[in-house]
């Protein structure tokens, strides 16, 4: 269960090595492909039946037309594979309540309902064994728009469409989601786990209205018919066996325990053809070995087609992946987080034992790294494209600073090299400087995760936080909640002026710093607002301003959860050595139920300066 989820778990160690693994997306819905009379859909395109409002008996004829004549389960498992993936999750039932496996319990399903007659996940599981695939399946267990007892949460809309099938059952009173539970639920995931071989990982979705005690059924069910088998944390209720970001949610920082994030490779995960957003190579591979250096797994999504076959665009990026991987599989696979606080200038950081992987995803200017806090000798330097080619590196100690320094001469970098790896092997270790310390290139990074969290006097008292704030839209906001950083390194519930956050680190050269705030929109595809007045000081220096956008930040994470910089003025350190950083409002704009949604500060050297701005 996810409350034991960081005590060591054998099941879990094959999932931690792998590191990088598909889901696969592919149902009825990827027949309209995204459009239904004649109107194009705006969401993901799995959701189509929900945001059309399409009744039952419309769209179980879409199965009459689906007949997937290019299905080639051999083709998928090696195009994962090749990708460096180990392990594919397939979608078994998704929320439209078709199943796309040979189903006992309900014949509405791939091999009984279509022209195709053929069982999908039992070719998937054939292909899975013989190249060495783990197979993992995706079962929807609450919401199934087929079957009027399925969940329908009385909750805010999913982007305007409701969870639930309200259209063709209206009647919330008449629905018994214990009949649902018991009618499909635990029969199909008998199937499931009674007759495809080993299944590694049941990825449960949308637990809306099962009880914790359903809850502890499936996972009892589970663990009975397959022992090894391992589950994600939206099984619900807080149980499972590792947790599952949100959607597309990329951590700021190393996370405790073990976690994954689940990524489209588009915008969508079921198919949708007017949807060519596609990510390129690099954005996966930059996601990939930024999720690794924070100890997280990831699971990229495609979509097939109605034929079967992925996209070409899709196996073009796999392939480009694939060759990545080859070269440079050893710095993801079997890989630990990083050492350091959080990402360097470069990039990040993986590790094995003896081992430092530095992830180049910012090529520097003068073709070397310099790198501080590292306290292990370094045996020897080379990029992984270039293993014969050892780097010149320097290392130095200041006793006086406790200061560690490390520089290396990179080789000209080859054009279009994708995302070069630059290896360290140690003496030992990985030994590193523990907590925030100024970067070689002079900055200071003051990531949220890593603050300290000061809540004003009768921290729950609605009375000291704004009780009775009223949101545009007439809801009462909760802002008697204290500020806290979410998993993804984002305070959240920063309403009142009265908290506040402070940072100690460690700088290594004194003089004027320019203060940049990044702030997020903290909600998936959230508009970023500002107007937020702050300030930030540093002993006796202290600079006040306005939250704007004077920059708007892009990363694999700000396309679906928006953050901006904003500058606001500057500060002098006026020594070396320890210093704290502290972080007040002078008001905060409730802005929709964000708040002040901090990311993180990062102080940095002011060129030839001598004055405070």
């Amino acid at each position: 269960m996810l409350s034991n989820s960081l005590v060591a778990d054998q099941r879990l160690d094959w999932w931690q090595e792998a590191r990088f693994g598909m889901m696969i997306h592919w149902g009825l819905y990827s027949v309209p492909a995204g459009k239904w009379d004649e109107q194009y859909m705006e969401y993901i395109g799995e959701w189509i039946m929900s945001r059309f409002r399409i009744p039952i008996e419309e769209y179980e004829k879409l199965a009459a037309s689906f007949s997937p004549e290019g299905f080639d389960a051999e083709r998928w498992v090696l195009a994962a594979k090749r990708a460096g993936m180990r392990y594919l999750i397939y979608t078994a039932k998704h929320h439209d309540g078709f199943a796309m496996y040979r189903s006992g319990v309900d014949p509405y399903n791939i091999a009984d309902a279509t022209p195709f007659g053929r069982d999908a996940l039992a070719e998937l599981a054939e292909a899975c064994a013989k190249h060495g695939m783990k197979l993992c399946l995706y079962y929807s267990q609450s919401l199934d728009w087929h079957e009027r007892d399925a969940a329908d949460p009385q909750v805010p809309k999913n982007n305007g469409m409701s969870w639930g099938n309200d259209w063709d059952f209206p009647d919330r009173g008449a629905k018994r989601f214990e009949r649902y539970f018991e009618k499909k639920v635990k029969p199909q995931l008998t199937e499931l786990l009674t007759g495809y071989g080993p299944i590694h990982i049941v990825w449960f979705d949308t637990p809306f209205e099962i009880t914790r005690a359903q809850c502890e059924e499936l996972y009892a069910l589970v663990r009975s018919l397959q022992p090894d088998c391992i589950m994600n944390s939206r099984l619900g209720n807080g149980l499972g066996d590792y947790g599952s970001l949100g959607d597309n949610e990329v951590p700021a920082g190393v996370l405790d325990g073990y976690w994954e994030v689940p990524a489209t490779l588009n915008d969508t995960w079921g198919y949708k053809a007017q949807d060519t957003l596609w990510k390129s190579a690099a954005d996966v591979v930059g996601l990939l070995t930024s999720l690794a250096g924070k100890g997280c797994n990831y699971v990229l999504n495609i979509g097939p087609r109605a034929d079967g076959r992925f996209p070409e665009a899709s196996e073009h990026v796999l392939e480009e992946i694939g060759d990545w991987m080859a070269v440079h599989g050893e710095a993801v696979h079997g890989t630990l987080h990083t050492p350091f606080a959080h990402d360097l200038a470069w990039g990040p950081v993986t590790t094995k034992p003896g081992r430092l992987y530095l992830h180049l995803h910012r090529w520097p200017d003068d073709d070397a790294i310099a790198l501080n806090g590292l306290r292990s000798a370094i045996h020897r330097a080379y990029l992984l494209s270039r293993p014969e080619e050892s780097c010149a590196f320097e290392q130095e100690e200041s006793a006086v600073l406790g200061r560690y320094t490390a520089s290396i001469r990179l080789p000209a970098r080859r054009e279009r090299e994708l995302l070069p790896v630059l290896a360290l092997e140690l003496a030992a270790g990985p030994d590193v400087v523990p907590g925030l310390i100024q970067q070689a290139d002079g900055t200071v990074l003051l990531p949220a995760n890593r603050a300290e969290l000061h809540l004003c006097a009768g921290a729950g008292s609605g009375a000291t936080r704004g009780e009775g704030r009223i949101a545009t839209d007439g809801a009462v906001t909760a802002a008697a909640e204290p500020p806290s950083v979410t998993k993804v390194g984002v305070v959240k519930n920063w309403y009142s002026e009265l908290d506040w956050l402070s940072w100690t680190f460690e700088a290594y050269e004194s003089g004027a710093y320019e203060v940049q705030v990044t702030t997020s929109g903290l909600y998936h595809k959230n508009a970023w607002k500002g107007g937020h007045r702050i300030r930030v000081a540093v002993g006796e220096q202290e600079t006040r301003a306005e939250i704007r956008q004077d920059e708007t930040v892009t990363n694999a994470a700000t396309h679906y959860y928006r953050q901006a910089v904003s500058r606001c003025g500057s500060i002098r350190l006026d020594r070396t050595g320890r210093h704290q950083l502290r972080l007040t409002a002078d008001e905060i704009k409730f802005n929709d139920h964000i708040g002040l949604a901090l990311v993180q500060v990062r102080l940095v050297p002011v060129e030839n300066s001598s004055v405070v701005s």
